[in-house]
């Protein structure tokens, strides 16, 4: 089993107990703190190289019945009914190994949580309600085309090649 296939399967063993709580924003410490939590996540599958969720946001009673907000949940909840894109984060402890200019994430990773950030550092982690809404995250492949070409090698070795380690380490 590959490593990316053995970290989800230990995250549905959380979904399944009912733990895989998560938070609004990336906090300082890889504690998950109750006070912070947002979000719990329902489901992961992977879709080809792509690690796909469900989450339900943790709301109040009084932002259902008055609108007012007083948790994380009701704040990403209305974010959200404001037409804010949140974009969706992994957070996890591990070692890392130098190799070259790279680091690489060793097996020791454990996976946390995925958190709602305003930024994610994977290209097309945002959440989105309709399947067909996927495609307007999703990379785009020209811009990718246009970094990869020889004028830009500098570029492409160390961006856009972070980026496809990133996705071959996730995904295969």
């Amino acid at each position: 089993m590959a490593p990316s296939a053995k970290r989800s399967d230990n995250y549905k063993k959380m979904i399944a107990k009912g733990t895989s709580l998560s938070e609004l924003n990336h906090p300082e410490s890889s504690l998950i703190d109750l006070d912070r939590v947002s979000h719990i996540i329902n489901d992961i599958w992977w879709d080809g190289h792509i690690l796909m969720g469900k989450l339900r946001l943790l709301t109040s009673p009084g932002f259902h019945e008055r609108g007012i907000v007083s948790t994380k949940g009701d704040q990403a909840a209305n974010l959200l009914r404001q037409g804010v894109t949140l974009g969706i984060s992994s957070r996890g402890v591990g070692s890392l190994k130098k190799t070259g200019e790279q680091n690489e994430v060793q097996d020791d990773f454990e996976l946390i949580c995925f958190d709602l950030v305003s930024s994610p550092s994977t290209p097309g982690a945002y959440l989105f309600s309709n399947p067909n809404d996927r495609e307007k995250y999703e990379e785009n492949l020209e811009e990718e085309k246009k970094y990869k070409s020889p004028e830009n090698s500098e570029f492409q070795s160390k961006g856009v090649d972070l980026m496809r380690k990133l996705t071959d380490y996730l995904g295969k």
